[in-house]
């Protein structure tokens, strides 16, 4: 078609012949690109898309929008500016392709100009959605950032309340290690083995071995006339008889005593 007769005649309009959803709906960079190139391709003639290559010295068959002096590409990017106010929800174009070419646009143009030209379009009912799209994106965005920073936050005093319970802890455990042993060891042999047998306060592992009965004939003699066999038994379990891999000394030489 003449390029005459495509720029006077508003029945056709390339921008949305190039846009009909059924051409896909890509919107990205390249696609925007590769619009403007088969754009050109449909706004010039034949004759004139020659002409423009031998005035360039272009080997290549097909035209490119970058290959355009200003001039060519002021008058199309005049004729897809009247295209594209005049396409309307009916013609079915793809919506982000449109922005696209609108985002495009604003390489040349000042942008204020392009909202006064586009102004009360389809197009700018196209951006304007897409704008509050947006917006309530970055809204819910900055709405899970604050809940995250909240929850983060109790996290941490969580982590501190823990912290410090884990430090109370151990000072409540190491007082009552020492109000334990301070007692324990005022106790004779049989006295502390009949607190190991009634159940110490305190894990047996916690009582130093130094604290501990020594063991001796005298202890054996004492044992066997202070405690029945079930109770003896119960003792030696205590001390790690049927452990798999008990390593200390003093309790293998109690439970020996205790036999």
């Amino acid at each position: 078609m003449d390029r005459n007769l495509n720029y006077f005649y508003d029945e056709f309009n390339l921008v949305n012949s190039l846009l009909k959803k059924k051409n896909g709906n890509c919107y990205c960079g390249l696609c925007v690109s590769v619009f403007f190139d088969r754009y050109v391709q449909g706004f010039f003639s034949e004759n004139e898309i020659n002409e423009l290559r031998k005035q360039n010295n272009m080997r290549k068959k097909q035209l490119s929008f970058r290959d355009l002096d200003l001039i060519n590409k002021g008058k199309v990017l005049e004729r897809i500016i009247n295209e594209v106010k005049q396409i309307d929800p009916f013609d079915e174009v793809n919506p982000w392709m449109l922005s696209g070419i609108a985002k495009y646009l604003e390489t040349f143009f000042n942008k204020r100009y392009l909202e006064k030209e586009f102004k009360d379009t389809y197009l700018n009912s196209i951006l304007l959605s897409i704008k509050k799209k947006k917006l309530r994106r970055k809204q819910e965005i900055r709405q899970k950032e604050a809940r995250q920073r909240e929850v983060h936050k109790l996290q941490k005093v969580e982590r501190e309340i823990q912290k410090n319970l884990k430090k109370q802890n151990k000072i409540d455990n190491d007082i009552k290690r020492t109000k334990f042993l301070f007692m324990f060891n005022k106790l004779n042999s049989i006295e502390k083995l009949k607190v190991v047998l009634n159940g110490a306060d305190l894990p047996l592992q916690a009582v130093p071995e130094i604290d501990l009965p020594k063991p001796s004939l005298l202890l054996r003699y004492l044992l066997k006339k202070e405690f029945n066999p079930t109770q003896l038994a119960i003792l030696r379990d205590r001390f790690g008889e049927n452990f798999k891999n008990n390593k200390i000394n003093s309790w293998k030489r109690l439970i020996k005593v205790m036999k």
